[in-house]
């Protein structure tokens, strides 16, 4: 298509950064933390250990004036009710308990925040990805967050659901590393059938996205 808008995106490098530092910070430090804590020194060390480090980098962002990723403040958020869940009961399970709630909770946000003209997705997309102003400012990509944040709910609802049904049916070892791993697997399938949507609701609108794999000297 000759008049084809073409936006350019930065090295795929660059977003792979972006979001794994995201996702280490907010997600699987406190929850490496956690079971190390755990084994060592028992649950209530555990839990102050997960939630110390949240609390930390949410403060550091806020002293160096730095951006709060949604998902350092939301997941920091939901941390601070798993913990006084696990230390007032002393009870891992309802302590674990508290991700299979959140997903329900993060579900229903993600619907609850659509008739406001809001994405909540949108809002973590750009934790994970680095968008210009130029693409988050077209309105073909804010309705497709708006449809996408239909599968996005259904997806954490899901999860929900299974992470509550293996809690329950299950011993802690095995809900901690077949429900993890089913719950990041989910999200995976999710990610890339957003993409190819992403993509093809582009494409239809005569947008092409320039994606190299390595950054330009």
């Amino acid at each position: 298509m000759s008049d084809a808008l073409t936006i350019h995106l930065p090295a795929l490098g660059v977003h792979l950064r972006h979001g794994v530092k995201h996702l280490l910070e907010a997600t699987l430090i406190p929850l490496g933390l956690f079971y190390l804590v755990m084994a060592l020194v028992g649950l209530h060390g555990a839990l102050f250990a997960a939630l110390g480090w949240s609390l930390a980098a949410l403060t550091w962002r806020l002293v160096t004036r730095r951006p709060i990723p949604t998902v350092l403040a939301f997941m920091t958020a939901l941390l601070v009710v798993r913990t006084a869940v696990g230390y007032v009961t002393n009870s891992v399970f309802l302590y674990f308990l508290s991700p299979s709630l959140q997903d329900f909770v993060i579900g229903l946000a993600f619907l609850a925040l659509l008739p406001f003209g809001k994405s909540l997705i949108a809002k973590l997309a750009a934790d994970f990805c680095v968008f210009p102003a130029e693409l988050t400012d077209n309105p073909r990509v804010r309705r497709f967050f708006h449809q996408v944040s239909v599968l996005w709910s259904s997806v954490f609802l899901v999860s929900g659901g299974l992470t509550l049904w293996m809690l329950a049916r299950t011993s802690l070892g095995s809900y901690l590393l077949i429900g993890t791993a089913a719950s990041y697997s989910l999200i995976g399938v999710a990610i890339v059938v957003s993409l190819v949507w992403f993509r093809r609701s582009l494409g239809r609108e005569g947008i092409r996205l320039h994606l190299p794999f390595r950054a330009t000297a």
